[in-house]
């Protein structure tokens, strides 16, 4: 009996090992195929031109949600419990939540940016066009955040102290991978876009020239 147990084992390793032999096949096979550009993919799937702000929409709906659910998560939490517990909050919100939302983002970033090479339009000077936002989104906020305010890294993100409101342990992130900011804090957040509105007043139109002139 124990030595068909054991055989059983030692066949389970067997299969464990051939099965991660097997995934390192597979990502080699990925890393070696060609990775072909936004325009490129655009020229082969032209149907994705209709797609594309199905899919927009579809992200933002998902972005908004995250958004109202960390919201509603951090309002219950500082109505139970005790200010100085409220850092701790926050970072269990941010474990919890903050993936959802950065990837989100993420998606957003990718399908805007595929938009406007599929629209392909040539602006007129100084028009608000689809491709001078997405030439403002591709601002770093990092650097721009970095002139009014201290960041440390913090993991996957860079922390500091909020700009929009008063506050002694940092709970504002900004999520570097797709450059965006939220504050556990006052739940302001957002794009480098927004950041720029909330930081120096400016409406819509007058961000976006901040960023592209």
């Amino acid at each position: 009996m124990e030595n068909n147990n054991l055989q059983s084992i030692q066949e389970m390793e067997a299969d464990w090992e051939f099965f991660n032999y097997a995934l390192d096949l597979e990502k080699q096979w990925e890393d070696s195929l060609p990775r072909l550009t936004d325009k490129e993919l655009l020229d082969i799937f032209p149907e994705a031109k209709i797609v594309i702000p199905l899919k927009i929409k579809e992200w933002e709906k998902e972005s908004h949600k995250v958004i109202s659910i960390i919201k509603n998560k951090l309002r219950f939490a500082y109505k139970k419990s005790a200010p100085e517990n409220h850092w701790f909050w926050r970072e269990i919100i941010k474990q919890l939540d903050g993936e959802r939302l950065v990837e989100s983002q993420k998606h957003l970033m990718r399908l805007r940016r595929q938009l406007t090479i599929a629209q392909d339009r040539k602006p007129k000077d100084g028009a608000i066009t689809e491709a001078r936002i997405q030439q403002a989104l591709t601002v770093s906020l990092v650097d721009i955040a970095a002139q009014r305010m201290k960041l440390r890294r913090n993991g996957k993100t860079l922390v500091g102290l909020c700009p929009f409101h008063n506050e002694r342990k940092p709970s504002f992130h900004i999520y570097h991978a797709n450059n965006s900011f939220y504050c556990y804090g006052c739940q302001k957040g957002g794009n480098v876009i927004n950041f720029v509105r909330e930081l120096e007043g400016l409406s819509f139109r007058e961000a976006i020239k901040y960023l592209t002139s």
